[in-house]
C-alpha cells in the first residue's frame, strides 16, 4: 500500500486521509483529570519520606521507599504528637523537591 505523508496527514492509495495531528487538550480537560485521580495512582502527588534511600531533585525512587508524611520523625511530629507510621507506596515516584536529612519532599507517581 503506497502512502503520501504531507504535513500533519497520511494519503493512502485509495484516497482516504488520515489526520496525524492532536489537538491540546482543554484546561478543563486537565483539571477535571487531575481532580479524578486517586491517591496512590498514577498522575498523583504525595508529601512523603524515603527510608533507607536518597534521590536528587527530578530523579526517581522507587514506592517501597516512600512513605506519606506529615513530617514524622522517629514516630513522631516534629511538634511532638505520637504518630503511627503510614504504609510503604508501590510503582515508581518523581523527586520534586529536597529537604534535608529526614528526605521529606513532593513526589509524583510516574508508573
Amino acid at each position: 500500500m503506497a502512502v503520501t505523508v504531507s504535513g500533519t496527514s497520511i494519503t493512502f492509495n485509495d484516497s482516504t486521509v488520515q489526520s496525524t495531528a492532536a489537538s491540546a487538550p482543554t484546561t478543563d480537560t486537565v483539571l477535571a483529570a487531575t481532580a479524578g485521580v486517586t491517591a496512590g495512582a498514577v498522575g498523583s502527588y504525595m508529601y512523603a519520606m524515603a527510608w533507607g534511600t536518597t534521590a536528587a531533585w527530578g530523579g526517581t525512587i522507587a514506592g517501597s521507599s516512600l512513605r506519606p508524611s506529615a513530617a514524622v520523625t522517629n514516630g513522631t511530629t516534629m511538634g511532638g504528637a505520637n504518630v503511627p507510621y503510614a504504609a510503604f507506596q508501590g510503582g515508581t515516584w518523581r523527586v520534586l523537591g529536597q529537604s534535608g536529612s529526614y528526605h521529606l519532599s513532593l513526589y509524583c507517581r510516574i508508573s
